[in-house]
């Protein structure tokens, strides 16, 4: 069924030794094949809601934090995999201006569309891959963001470069 759960960002394999890093993206090209997401698309699907979502720009040895939103003001919806109260994003090639900023961008699904992923009897990949992405717009925002003891609203605040 459905249901909204708090979950830790970042899955943590059953295999992993004490200092693997949680796994925050699941790349959608291969993702039938990792041992780590293999089963979770087929069965263990999520999607994340949020407002809007950081990416960095190398500029150098410099990284500038940028805050993407969708263009209408809606909400995003991002496909995801979980396990053991613990989730990833899914992710793809950026596309058209996103891929100024990063080159990968985590896959948003429309709301209309969250129950054909939820779909167990629908291949989720082919779904993915056959899901357009909606307009984005960004902005450069503090590196304050980096800081995790900062975590208020004025984080995503535009700043002029």
């Amino acid at each position: 069924g459905k249901y909204l759960e708090m979950t830790v960002f970042g899955i943590l394999p059953s295999w992993a030794k004490p200092d693997f890093r949680r796994l925050h993206n699941a790349r959608l090209e291969g993702i039938e094949t990792k041992i780590s997401f293999k089963k979770l698309i087929v069965n263990s699907r999520a999607t994340i809601p949020i407002t809007g979502f950081f990416e960095w720009l190398k500029q150098g040895e410099k990284k500038i934090p940028h805050y993407f939103t969708r263009t209408d003001d809606q909400d995003i919806f991002l496909a995801g995999i979980h396990d053991n109260g613990q989730f990833t994003i899914i992710t793809r090639e950026a596309t058209g201006e996103n891929s100024k900023i990063h080159h990968r961008q985590p896959i948003i699904i429309s709301k209309s569309q969250i129950n054909n992923y939820f779909n167990l009897n629908n291949n989720a990949v082919e779904f993915l891959n056959s899901v357009k992405a909606p307009k984005l717009k960004f902005h450069p925002v503090a590196t304050d963001v980096n800081n995790p003891s900062k975590n208020d609203a004025t984080l995503i605040n535009p700043v002029n470069l």
